[in-house]
């Protein structure tokens, strides 16, 4: 079992006090995002992060993080008030479960985003017929399926086969092996069924260095070695259970005993002040001070600013212009036709 959150404070204590033997990871897209990283090279920025979190060994991750707190120097206090060098540390090589986001949970929120407003009975309906589907398409995928591996890893498996074509392997031993991939090389040990790059070992997958072994060996094909966990037979076994619907209300047997719950009985408002409905900032996250752009000052926003406006100062410059010219064409009339007090005659 693991858990990947964003590691908010309210979350880290609650998996510590009920499950403090479980794999606590880290959401490294949630972590991402709280950065806030400059939108000048965002895109080159999220490329090194990304670098730095699927790191397998020590040494890349250490490269990659210096190499992002030295573009961005503000984000290594950021990680290191909430802990992920340590964490990164404790880790690595390599991400434990192969997973750094949250992505499923995320999936299964946007999935429910209108039932959940649907009464909890029917609810739980919907995420049971969502779960019996899914069954049943899986369970018919896997029975047709005639390859010894899944879709998912024989897609990863061709995709690494395409990019160690160009690699070259040399002998050490009877089941060791040196891969040259132009980089830092690769020592692989089939008897151990390890990788100096410690992809295999983490991911269960054969990584480029031992694809190239199995094409230097001449074996025709290398999924013998991926885990037995993406094994079409495993699959199969997954999804073999099947979900069965529920039969129309009259025919339910309801045993006795059934205790009835009843909804808070709640006559007026709670005392207190409203809660806002802000979002609870992650482990480690610093609030974003309110700027307003129209004073440029902190502790305001644009919309209720007392300061006058620049298209008002324009205003009351032209006015005030206009003022003067009404002035001046007053002055030079009076000149060509003076006025006379008809009292004085």
């Amino acid at each position: 079992m693991a858990i990947i959150s964003d590691r908010a404070n309210s979350i880290h204590v609650g998996v510590r006090n009920v499950f403090p033997r479980v794999y606590h990871g880290l959401c490294c897209r949630h972590l991402m995002m709280n950065l806030r990283l400059p939108s000048s090279k965002k895109k080159e920025y999220e490329a090194l992060w990304w670098k730095t979190c699927k790191s397998y060994r020590m040494s890349d991750f250490t490269e990659s993080f210096n190499a992002l707190c030295l573009a961005v120097p503000r984000i290594r206090q950021v990680l290191t008030n909430i802990g992920f060098g340590r964490w990164a540390r404790a880790h690595c090589p390599g991400n434990r479960y192969h997973y750094m986001t949250s992505n499923s949970a995320e999936s299964i929120n946007s999935l429910s985003r209108f039932s959940r407003k649907m009464p909890i009975t029917q609810l739980i309906e919907f995420f049971r017929e969502s779960v019996q589907k899914w069954f049943y398409d899986r369970r018919l995928q896997g029975m047709q399926e005639s390859h010894s591996l899944t879709q998912w890893a024989q897609k990863k498996i061709l995709k690494k086969i395409e990019g160690s074509r160009t690699w070259t392997v040399a002998g050490i031993r009877v089941n060791s092996f040196v891969v040259d991939d132009g980089g830092k090389r690769g020592v692989v040990d089939l008897s151990n069924r390890s990788c100096s790059c410690h992809v295999w070992q983490v991911s269960g997958l054969p990584c480029g260095h031992v694809i190239a072994v199995s094409r230097f060996l001449g074996e025709p094909d290398c999924s013998h070695y991926a885990f037995s966990c993406y094994s079409n037979e495993v699959y199969k076994k997954t999804y073999e259970e099947s979900i069965n619907p529920l039969p129309h209300r009259s025919e339910w047997v309801i045993p006795e005993g059934l205790g009835s719950v009843l909804p808070p009985n709640i006559t007026k408002r709670q005392s207190g002040h409203p809660k806002e409905n802000n979002r609870i900032l992650s482990r480690g996250e610093e609030p974003v001070p309110v700027y307003c752009s129209c004073c440029r000052t902190y502790g305001h926003v644009r919309d209720v600013c007392l300061d006058p406006m620049k298209s008002q100062i324009r205003s009351r410059k032209s006015s005030a212009k206009g003022k003067e010219k009404e002035t001046e064409t007053q002055s030079s009339t009076d000149d060509i036709f003076p006025s006379y007090n008809l009292a004085e005659f």
